[in-house]
């Protein structure tokens, strides 16, 4: 998957299709549409930085859906260790982990006097 490539609707798409193929949507009664206005709230609060930004964010979240996909049989952690609402909890935890990040190390801030 060559997600550098992607624009930020195709990762806003990518995102939902998270929650829906752990069938997230069903297990907790989301509602798909609030569902789409959150990450879309969320999505537009990620700035521009070099490396915290949402390409980033997909990345992160991307490596923790394909860890615990319910499909993948032969996954010990999607099977054994997490419950539904920890891997819900922790899909949005990924996508929200670096929100409003200014792209900068805490050193810097530190240094600036921020």
């Amino acid at each position: 998957m060559d997600y550098l490539k992607y624009d930020r609707e195709i990762l806003l798409n990518c995102f939902y299709k998270m929650f829906e193929r752990l069938d997230f949507l069903n297990t907790y009664k989301i509602n798909g549409g609030s569902l789409s206005k959150f990450l879309l709230k969320i999505c537009d609060s990620y700035n521009y930085a070099p490396f915290h930004n949402l390409t980033h964010v997909f990345n992160v979240t991307h490596v923790f859906y394909s860890i615990v996909n319910s499909n993948r049989k032969e996954s010990y952690l999607a099977q054994e260790c997490f419950d539904d609402i920890h891997k819900l909890s922790m899909l949005i935890a990924c996508i929200g982990h670096d929100l409003n990040h200014p792209g900068v190390s805490n050193d810097f801030l530190m240094k600036e006097g921020h």
